[in-house]
């Protein structure tokens, strides 16, 4: 009832305003609020987000603004492209706009958000960490770090000399606690040695110079 009411005010409004401007008011006036401050300025035209008469398949624009999700999606990666039922969805179906400038259409929910679908899931250490330690305020949720280095490069004890992969010999349960296979060494621990602790022969001034550590044990 309230469309049909403001429909026939809006075709009042329009008889008074000169042809030109006719399309442009009507737009305002069904407008049904205000877009998003991020959204505000396509706001003055409506077809940058809806086909003409038609009230599906809204994503393809949506999609066309929003590439890097597109790209999650036809990639597979991505809260957007690893979760099944978002392809082939419309975006208006999560994400509800004209509901005001400082709206949160995102609608993330913290306390049950599912982060085994994403790039990154939360598993060892990580599932304690504070969501806000990796989301900044203000900073798109995609933009988090995702590698090792992206948060722990200042605590590297190798100061970067033995690369990026720090997942080849660490994982999230025991960061200090690294895996190494010395029998791919030119020295494979045998008998005793293999009980020896590592700083016995790798001191705390040898960790984090691979030229010093290969002079005791040749690396891989």
């Amino acid at each position: 009832m309230r469309a049909v009411v403001r429909l026939a005010l809006a075709i009042g409004v329009l008889l008074l305003i000169p042809a030109a401007g006719n399309a442009n008011v009507l737009e305002k006036l069904v407008m049904p609020g205000e877009v998003i401050e991020g959204h505000a300025k396509l706001e003055d035209k409506c077809e940058n987000c809806h086909e003409p008469f038609s009230k599906e398949s809204q994503a393809r624009l949506c999609l066309t603004c929003h590439k890097d999700v597109a790209a999650d999606i036809d990639g597979g990666r991505g809260f957007h492209g690893k979760r099944p039922d978002v392809k082939g969805t419309e975006c208006k179906h999560c994400h509800t706009d004209h509901k005001g400038r400082g709206e949160d259409i995102v609608r993330l929910d913290r306390e049950t958000f599912d982060h085994a679908i994403t790039d990154l899931p939360l598993i060892g250490s990580h599932a304690r960490v504070k969501c806000d330690s990796c989301h900044e305020p203000k900073r798109k949720l995609r933009d988090a770090p995702g590698q090792c280095n992206d948060c722990h490069r200042n605590d590297d004890p190798h100061r970067g000399r033995l690369g990026e992969m720090c997942a080849d010999c660490h994982d999230t349960e025991q960061w200090p606690k690294a895996r190494f296979d010395h029998d791919k060494t030119k020295f494979a621990l045998k008998g005793a040695h293999k009980k020896t602790d590592c700083k016995s022969c790798h001191g705390r001034e040898l960790q984090g110079d691979p030229d010093k550590m290969r002079k005791l044990s040749p690396a891989r």
